[in-house]
């Protein structure tokens, strides 16, 4: 377990990383932190402060994962924030900044940060798939998309004890709906399977002995106890359905994108730029 100490640490240097471009930017520069660009900050604005820098309501709420938190944990935020920035003041009031080593490790914070936000600005923003494009890449590679297996699309739920699960198997024998008992229970769709499944062989195993819209008995894994019932099974060499596919392939084609932008971007910035490299030294 993770010393309560080090965890602290840890979400401050989330703080010290927001550092380099809330705080600098925004009040931490200014000599009485009440200040930004010029402007005075509103006292009701100021949800902090260690002695000359500010920690503010909009900043505060920008770094909020999830806006519906409880007070309680607000306030240990705002503390974790106020303990952090105490460490980072007294760091550069001792000129730790300065040591050869630290300014590496700032330097590449701060790389890491502004490169990843050039990528999502010039590179990201460009990549678009539209679903005209997904049609057409998949009428056009349908090698692709034809199974190389038999293949069964299974939906089932998971039980701690058998005896649930068998009075589950029994209400919807008995004429339950399969579909409002799925959400009753947090049911999963497996999606298609193969015979030689993995991630449970004897789910697999059963799968493929019933038909089309039958549901099994309860099976015990070494994940506890399933019912799945089958809902469709497909041989060997059919094509798969462009819906079944369509995020997969959607994935895909956005990440060919991704790296075809990304390397004219990149031969862009290079001729822009002066770059020599010897690999002689470093043979």
């Amino acid at each position: 377990m993770m010393n309560p100490a080090h965890w602290k640490l840890s979400r401050g240097i989330i703080w010290t990383v927001a550092a380099l471009s809330l705080f600098t930017a925004g009040c931490s520069g200014n000599p009485n932190g009440t200040k930004t660009d010029g402007k005075q900050i509103p006292p009701e604005k100021i949800v902090a402060k260690v002695n000359d820098v500010a920690l503010t309501t909009d900043e505060f709420e920008t770094y909020l994962s999830n806006p519906e938190l409880p007070l309680d944990v607000r306030k240990d935020i705002v503390n974790e924030w106020v303990e952090t920035e105490l460490l980072f003041q007294e760091a550069i009031r001792l000129g730790l900044d300065k040591d050869p080593e630290i300014a590496r490790q700032i330097r590449e914070v701060e790389q890491y940060v502004l490169s990843t936000e050039i990528l999502r600005l010039n590179v990201e923003s460009q990549v678009h798939v539209s679903d005209a494009e997904l049609r057409d890449y998949y009428e056009t590679h349908p090698a692709e998309y034809r199974r190389e297996q038999r293949e069964a699309h299974v939906l089932g739920m998971s039980f701690f004890d058998l005896e649930t699960a068998q009075k589950v198997y029994d209400k919807i024998k008995q004429g339950a709906d399969f579909d409002q008992v799925m959400r009753d229970y947090d049911g999963q769709d497996f999606g298609y399977i193969t015979e030689d499944w993995e991630i449970s062989p004897e789910i697999a195993e059963r799968a493929f002995q019933l038909q089309a819209g039958e549901l099994a008995p309860p099976i015990e894994t070494d994940f506890g106890i399933h019912l799945i019932k089958v809902v469709d099974i497909q041989e060997a060499g059919s094509l798969r359905q462009f819906e079944d596919i369509k995020a997969e392939l959607k994935e895909q084609l956005a990440n060919e994108k991704y790296h075809e932008v990304l390397s004219n971007y990149l031969n862009e910035l290079r001729t822009k730029a002066k770059v020599t490299i010897d690999y002689d030294k470093i043979r």
